[in-house]
């Protein structure tokens, strides 16, 4: 089965920027990090071969380290 998770971003025109996306999934922290430059309309689909697990400590961590 093939999970994608569908996300519109709206009044970022033309700026880059990092999408976060969590969930939680039997108590583990079940994350994305896409970079993408937001267009009017832009939606940004996430395959579950993209999808990471994780601590909710270290995705602090991962979210902390952006630039």
């Amino acid at each position: 089965m093939i999970f994608e998770q569908y996300l519109c971003l709206k009044g970022f025109y033309r700026q880059t920027v990092k999408l976060i996306f969590t969930s939680e999934s039997n108590g583990e922290i079940v994350y994305a990090i896409k970079q993408v430059t937001v267009v009017n309309g832009l939606t940004v689909a996430i395959s579950e071969s993209e999808l990471n697990t994780t601590t909710k400590n270290n995705l602090v961590n991962l979210i902390n380290a952006l630039h």
